[in-house]
């Protein structure tokens, strides 16, 4: 499988992994990751993330979120 098409895996799989922990759809979830710049965010460091895990990833995701002052959970 060609790096693109891992790259391509990892974000759907993160995206999936991401609706389910914050209880959205998957087009919402999607939408937030794609729109904050965070689908980018792993796109670009796809060197370091392919050797980590889906849940390290969207961890680090989520951290990407919140600098960007995005709270894609309830907080409370």
């Amino acid at each position: 499988m060609s790096e693109r098409a891992q790259m391509i895996h990892m974000l759907v799989r993160v995206s999936r992994l991401a609706a389910e922990r914050w209880g959205m759809k998957l087009s919402q979830a999607a939408g937030l990751l794609g729109s904050s710049g965070a689908l980018g965010y792993i796109a670009r460091n796809f060197g370091l993330f392919h050797m980590e895990g889906d849940e390290a990833v969207l961890d680090d995701a989520e951290e990407y979120l919140l600098s960007k002052g995005v709270t894609p959970y309830d907080a409370s």
